[in-house]
This record gives C-alpha cells, sequence and structure tokens, in this order.
C-alpha cells in the first residue's frame, strides 16, 4: 500500500504544476523496513496518456530504463490519429533523455517499434500518447511533478510538440544549473525536501523566462478535460476566437498534440478512472458513458493508449484508485501525494 501525504504547492506554481507524487524506495517485505541494506524488490512503472507534461527525479541503485512499444500492424492508422507521436526508423536516431541516440527496432510488420533507453536522474517528458514501461531492479526513488497541460511552452520557452512522446534532460537546458540541482537533490534525505528544491527550480524558471499561463489554452484544455472530452471543438475554437490553422498550431505549440487527440485523451481518461473505480456491470456501460460508439471501439481505444484490453488492465491494477497516470507495480513502497 502507498503512504499519502499533503504537499502544499506554492502560490506561484499553482498555475503550472498539477500533481506531485514521491515514491520512497521499495524493500522486500520479508526484510527489516528500517534496515537501508534490507533485500528490495523491483518497480515497474506503466505510464498512459493523461493529457500532462512534466518533470522526474529518480534515484535508482541498477538504474531506471524505459521501454516504448508500438505495434507496426497498428502503425499506419495511429500515425494517421496521433500524428504528433514521432515513431521513427531505426536510421534515426532520438534525441532521448541524455542526449545520446535511442535504438528503435523494427524487426518484421508484426513485431513492435520499440524505443529503450536508461533514463537520466532528472528530465523533462512531454506528453505521453504511447503507452511507456519504467523499469528498476533495485531500490527506486522517484519524485514526479506534473504539469498543467499547456505548462511546458510557459515555464521553459520549448515547443510542446519537440517532448510529444520523448524527454530531455535537465542539464540540455542548462549545463551547470542541471548538475548542480541533481547533485542537491541526490545528497538531500527526504521526498520532502527535494520536492521542495524542485519548486525552488520551477520559480526560478518563472523568473527568468517571465512565465505566463496562457489563459486561452488554460480555457482550452480545462474545458475538455472537465467534459471528457465531450466539449466540441469548432464550438471551443470559436469562443477562444482563433480561425481552424491557428486553434491547431497553438495547441501543438502549447500542449504538443492536436485538438483532437487531446479530447480523445480526455476521454480515454474519464474512461480509465471509471474503470479504475468499478463501478460498472459491463464494459458497455464505461463506453456508452464517455462517448464511445460501442464497446468493440471503447477496448480498441483503451488498447491503443494502454497497450492492455480494459479487464486485463483492471486485472494488473488490483484495486489500485489514485491520480497516478498509469500502474505501479512494486513489492512494496510509500506514496507522498500532493495536489
Amino acid at each position: 500500500m502507498f503512504r499519502r501525504q499533503i504537499i502544499t504547492i506554492p502560490e506561484r506554481l499553482r498555475a503550472f504544476v498539477r500533481h506531485v507524487w514521491a515514491l520512497e524506495p521499495a524493500r522486500d517485505p520479508s526484510g527489516d523496513p528500517r534496515d537501508p541494506s534490507a533485500p528490495s524488490m523491483g518497480s515497474l512503472f506503466s505510464i498512459y496518456a493523461d493529457g500532462c507534461p512534466g518533470i522526474i527525479f529518480q534515484q535508482s541503485e541498477n538504474g531506471l530504463l524505459l521501454n516504448q512499444n508500438v505495434r507496426k500492424t497498428s502503425l499506419r492508422g495511429n500515425i494517421a490519429r496521433f500524428p504528433e507521436t514521432d515513431l521513427r526508423r531505426s536510421s534515426e536516431p532520438s534525441l532521448f533523455l541524455d542526449g545520446d541516440p535511442a535504438v528503435i527496432s523494427d524487426p518484421s510488420d508484426n513485431e513492435p517499434l520499440a524505443r529503450s533507453k536508461e533514463l537520466s536522474s532528472l528530465f523533462l517528458y512531454g506528453q505521453t500518447v504511447a503507452p511507456i514501461d519504467m523499469h528498476s531492479a533495485g531500490r527506486l526513488g522517484m519524485i514526479v511533478i506534473s504539469f498543467h497541460p499547456y505548462a511546458m511552452h510557459s515555464l521553459f520557452r520549448l515547443s510542446a510538440k519537440e517532448l510529444t512522446d520523448d524527454c530531455l534532460d535537465i542539464s540540455l537546458l542548462s549545463a551547470v544549473q542541471g548538475r548542480l540541482l541533481r547533485e542537491q537533490l541526490w545528497n538531500m534525505g527526504t521526498s520532502l525536501e527535494r520536492v521542495s528544491a524542485l519548486f525552488d527550480y520551477l520559480e526560478q524558471m518563472v523568473e527568468r523566462n517571465k512565465a505566463v499561463a496562457d489563459p486561452g489554452m488554460a480555457h482550452a484544455t480545462s474545458s475538455l478535460l472537465q467534459s471528457n472530452g465531450k466539449m466540441p471543438l469548432p464550438a471551443l475554437r470559436r469562443t477562444l476566437n482563433l480561425s481552424p490553422r491557428t486553434f491547431e498550431r497553438r495547441f501543438e505549440q502549447y500542449i504538443g498534440v492536436s485538438p483532437k487527440l487531446f479530447s480523445r485523451i480526455s476521454q480515454f481518461q474519464a474512461a480509465l478512472k471509471h474503470l479504475q473505480s468499478g463501478k460498472f456491470d459491463k464494459l458497455s456501460d464505461i463506453a456508452y458513458t464517455y462517448g464511445y460508439s460501442d464497446q468493440s471501439h471503447f477496448i480498441r481505444n483503451f488498447s491503443q493508449f494502454t497497450g492492455l484490453s480494459p479487464l486485463r488492465w483492471q486485472k494488473h491494477a488490483g484495486g489500485e484508485v489514485g491520480e497516478f497516470p498509469g500502474l505501479v507495480r512494486t513489492g512494496a513502497a510509500d506514496q507522498t501525494v500532493a495536489g
């Protein structure tokens, strides 16, 4: 089980920070939890699309490996529906996390395209469209600060589209500041101290870049999330007094995906939370509640975002309900939550 505590997000950052999770290192329950040398359990984090970018600091004794797979048999359809997703050939290396190329394998038409990389200890991540697995074979501590959907461009002056389904080592933004912050975080004793240091860093970014939340994109993303993706996009665009092309371009710049894809992610997240609750008799109840044409449509979309069918996902989730945008499978862990 996870231990939950409340962390207050500073007033100056509330326009940019949505949630914070702090995961303490997991240990084998057969060992003494007070003994830092006690045997530890591995951890697997499956991350799904939730419409939000963020920043992660992780400490792993054996490294944290990221894997991302997309079935090529459905790739043509995925590209049509997910035009922002960067699914390049193995001959085109990706700037992934620490600046080194990430390998993308394409063994056959019936096998997955895969990216695999050992993660930097401190990095930004963009919109997640294709499901991601992060695996640690030993003790792992992690802090995840989830931003509001529109925050990446405002905070870091980056085009959000450049980081969709990708990550960036903080030191590539500022080598000296990134290295000093990483060392500072490693030498701190508690997760609360590390969260405070990351808040300080983000407040420096607000000051340096004169960051202000874009009211139009804040309204658009909030409307889509609150309506579970049902808000008609033409009506939303007219509310913002934007042309179709400008609406699309601003979404890609600030959010990292198209309005249509963000709407689908909002719909998926609402259905996922309903599935987590267990308060349904059959999957078609969820499908019709959230605007899917039928149960097959819901299952197909759910599988594209998670890599699992809804019932198989529910089996892996084991009744765990929370705001974390995915699954956490580990022997034992403590979790601190802010929101």
